[in-house]
C-alpha cells in the first residue's frame, strides 16, 4: 500500500438540511474507522451535533 496522504473537506451547502446531511456523511465516515479498530462511540450523535451545526457555520463566515 502506498503513502497515505492527508486530505481537507471543506462543504459549501445551502439547503436547509445541509447540517443533517454532513453529520450523516461524517457519522457513516467515523463508524467504519471506529468498526474496523474495534472501537465504538456511544456518545458520537451528541459530538457531531455539538460540531456540526448551523450556528458554528455562521460563526466561521
Amino acid at each position: 500500500m502506498g503513502k497515505k496522504k492527508p486530505y481537507k473537506l471543506n462543504f459549501i451547502c445551502v439547503e436547509d438540511r445541509s447540517d443533517e446531511i454532513i453529520r450523516s456523511l461524517a457519522r457513516t465516515a467515523i463508524k467504519k474507522v471506529l468498526e474496523k479498530h474495534g472501537a465504538v462511540a456511544y456518545n458520537l450523535d451528541e459530538v457531531l451535533s455539538k460540531y456540526i451545526s448551523e450556528e458554528m457555520r455562521n460563526e466561521q463566515n
